[in-house]
């Protein structure tokens, strides 16, 4: 099947605060003040400038169609101490990576694989993956004049959008060698996100 060619900036859609899971990661010390932190498709930096405000070091791994489109933000990231990757991963290892709502836009299981697997690359022995991803009541596209795509769905706007369950990326994750860190359980969602806090599988 051919794949998609969409533009992965329309997806980066502006919101004004930080995912639930970034934000109880803060209020439960799972990432504190001082710690390195990556956020894998960071789009608008919501995440990213609120870890920074609290005083994480933080980098943000993104392509430069996004980074464009919003570019006044990424030049108060940068302003700030804020460090943008493209086209190649960071050298670094980190406390703590975000990656939020980017797992179900990639097309294929292997690129999500891949996706999780240089992750789990560049956590440190104990750092944690705080992972977002719509789950399918949070998905609504079927009913919208959506239409079915591989294992998931095309949006009206030309994205894609692959739902998962709590076992779904649980699975996949523990595919790419992650897995529900020790000292946290997974933050549960009434919206029909699943929120999980992975570690590296020793």
């Amino acid at each position: 099947m051919a794949k998609l060619r969409i533009d992965s900036s329309r997806s980066a859609r502006r919101f004004a605060a930080p995912a639930k899971i970034v934000r109880e990661a803060a209020r439960q010390g799972i990432v504190t003040k001082g710690d390195r932190c990556l956020e894998v498709g960071a789009g608008c930096l919501r995440n990213a400038m609120f870890l920074q405000r609290m005083g994480a070091k933080v980098d943000v791994f993104e392509n430069a169609a996004t980074v464009l489109k919003h570019k006044d933000d990424y030049r108060r990231f940068k302003g700030a101490g804020g460090r943008v990757c493209y086209g190649s991963w960071p050298d670094r290892r980190y406390d703590a990576v975000v990656c939020t709502f980017v797992l179900g836009v990639l097309q294929t299981k292997a690129e999500r694989l891949d996706l999780l697997a240089a992750i789990r690359d560049r956590l440190k022995k104990n750092g944690v993956l705080l992972l977002s991803v719509r789950g399918p009541g949070d998905v609504k596209t079927k009913s919208r004049k959506g239409r079915p795509w591989r294992d998931g769905y095309v949006t009206p706007i030309g994205t894609f959008i692959k739902p998962f369950s709590r076992d779904e990326a649980l699975s996949v994750a523990r595919s790419a060698g992650l897995v529900p860190a020790l000292k946290t359980m997974d933050f549960r969602s009434n919206s029909g996100i699943v929120d999980l806090v992975l570690g590296r599988d020793r």
